[in-house]
């Protein structure tokens, strides 16, 4: 069930860039995994695995997530982890309003991850920017 937006900055993912980097196998630290951490701006509402829909396309993570500070936000970084490793970065680059429900960003990831049927995916906030100049980090 699609749930309504109230911005037009949560409708159109044209106006932002979401951008994955490959990590390779490298395990993920205590922190991304969210062990002892400080308490993220951050609410990952979404995290699901898309298959790639043709050998051309990669597979892909949609994102979803909610701006829980009073600040506007500028970009966004996340950590895609499977199974207790760091299998991508996410980075959505937009303008976040507090409490806004940012959805159905897409990134691609390592078609690795989908070797064993449909992953279990956790989307890790590591880095935030706000308009302010401010910075949030894991």
């Amino acid at each position: 069930m699609r749930r309504p937006y109230r911005s037009l900055a949560a409708l159109t993912t044209t106006a932002c860039a979401l951008l994955v980097l490959t990590a390779g196998t490298r395990q993920a630290s205590a922190a991304l995994l969210g062990l002892g951490t400080s308490r993220s701006p951050i609410d990952v509402v979404e995290c699901r695995p898309v298959a790639a829909q043709s050998d051309l396309l990669p597979p892909s993570v949609e994102i979803g997530f909610v701006n829980k500070s009073n600040e506007v936000m500028r970009r966004v970084d996340f950590v895609i982890i499977e199974h207790q490793r760091m299998i991508g970065r996410a980075i959505d680059v937009g303008r976040f309003a507090p409490g806004e429900v940012v959805a159905e960003r897409r990134s691609s990831i390592p078609r690795e991850a989908f070797a064993d049927g449909v992953p279990a995916l956790r989307c890790v906030t590591d880095r935030v920017e706000y308009m302010n100049g401010d910075r949030w980090h894991q």
